[in-house]
């Protein structure tokens, strides 16, 4: 969830990027917002798609492995931009699985197998 007192410096930096190409001046705007909410997904992964789309995505690496599973597709990406394909394909293979088990349904009790008793043996 974004924080209300950081959208001023997130809005000044699209502005910055999206509508003016200013990068150097937008860039330190979104690395503020990023300081002041480091645990927020939204603001994270706008600074890294931003980053990717500047060639820079390398400067989003930090803040996006604190989130785990929910950023290895974006890791994934920025590996592969940089032309590293191992670690990008290992970052992909893990979202990828992380997808599929959210996707799974519960897991159901195990269910007893009925045991047959032995007939008794007849006697001749």
């Amino acid at each position: 969830m974004r924080h209300p007192a950081n959208y001023p410096a997130l809005r000044l930096a699209e502005i910055l990027l999206r509508n003016c190409w200013l990068v150097d001046e937008a860039l330190p705007h979104y690395e503020e917002v990023l300081r002041l909410a480091p645990d927020d997904w939204g603001i994270a992964s706008t600074y890294a798609k931003r980053a990717m789309f500047l060639g820079i995505g390398d400067r989003a690496i930090p803040a996006l492995k604190r989130f785990g599973p929910k950023a290895d597709r974006l890791l994934g990406d920025i590996h592969a931009q940089a032309q590293r394909f191992d670690q990008s394909q290992d970052y992909w293979w893990r979202a990828t699985l992380h997808q599929l088990q959210d996707q799974l349904p519960p897991a159901r009790p195990p269910q007893t197998i009925p045991t047959v008793k032995p007939r008794p043996a007849e006697s001749t």
